[in-house]
């Protein structure tokens, strides 16, 4: 039967390493940025920015 070891290096830890920060970072932004990219594009789409092309932000609701 095979044994697992638990300890330091298995979880979540292993992703703490320092190694994995730019992948981490890179990813992260990546992300963040064609979220923001296809939020901008359903606002244009739908028509919910102002005359300077800013989201439209409304009070009413």
């Amino acid at each position: 039967m095979a044994r697992f070891q638990r300890g330091h290096e298995s979880g979540h830890y292993g992703a703490l390493k320092v190694g994995y920060l730019p992948f981490i970072f890179v990813m992260l932004f990546t992300n963040f940025f064609d979220a923001m990219s296809c939020f901008m594009a359903l606002a244009e789409t739908a028509d919910l920015k102002d005359e300077e092309g800013n989201p439209a932000i409304s009070s009413d609701q």
